[in-house]
């Protein structure tokens, strides 16, 4: 079967049938200091060890049907090295942080700027925190599957807590959405619910952040897989 993959990997955390984190290999070719290195890749493992019961391997984002969109995290087997496995991401509509009723002025008119549509129109990968250095993104944490309902669940805040530690070793952190445009292009959008700017206040701010070539669909594949479901 013939695949798209991205230039950019992944350390995955797996059970038998999900990914449980999912972790960029950060580009820290602005990183000069030895002792910086190291320290970035201790507090990476850290965040590894979160889920340190379950199996980590490498894996890539891959586009299996542009038409259906398709999007799995290809992953490196750690059983069968030889082989691939992947579950499909669920991929929800961009509307979780506000849809278009929310910016309806008093008129009944609906202003987006087009930042915010194409937000809009693209369906979600996964919420993230992203590490940026010069206006760029060159590091991402996935949200973790946890399985537990609680708000402000402990165990999420202290992933949350390592996350963030480790990302802000080599960039600023923020909060932000990995979605998959109508284009078959990765972005990464940065959300303000309320942002104000010399006095003038703008609703659900939409940011995209810059990304490197790296993180995008580059590589085709011919591979045979098992699917985890």
């Amino acid at each position: 079967m013939s695949l798209i993959l991205s230039e950019c990997m992944f350390l995955v955390s797996v059970n038998k049938t999900h990914v449980l984190s999912a972790i960029m290999l950060p580009n820290t070719k602005h990183i000069k200091s030895e002792d910086q290195l190291i320290k970035i890749k201790n507090k990476m493992n850290d965040v590894i060890a979160f889920h340190s019961t379950q199996k980590v391997t490498t894996g890539r984002l891959c586009l299996m049907n542009s038409d259906s969109k398709i999007v799995s995290m290809w992953l490196n087997s750690p059983s069968k090295p030889d082989s691939i496995k992947g579950s499909n991401f669920r991929l929800q509509k961009c509307r979780k942080r506000f849809n278009q009723y929310d910016l309806m002025d008093d008129s009944g008119e609906i202003r987006l700027h087009e930042r915010q549509q194409e937000y809009l129109n693209s369906k979600l990968l996964f919420h993230a925190w992203a590490a940026v250095h010069n206006g760029h993104v060159v590091g991402l944490i996935a949200h973790p599957l946890i399985k537990n309902s609680i708000q402000h669940d402990t165990a999420f805040e202290r992933y949350k807590s390592l996350a963030r530690q480790a990302l802000q070793t080599f960039g600023y952190v923020v909060a932000c959405d990995v979605v998959i445009t109508d284009t078959d292009e990765i972005k990464v959008y940065n959300i303000h619910e309320s942002y104000e700017r010399k006095g003038k206040k703008y609703p659900y701010f939409t940011r995209r952040l810059p990304t490197t070539s790296h993180l995008s669909f580059k590589y085709s594949a011919q591979v045979e897989f098992d699917i985890a479901v």
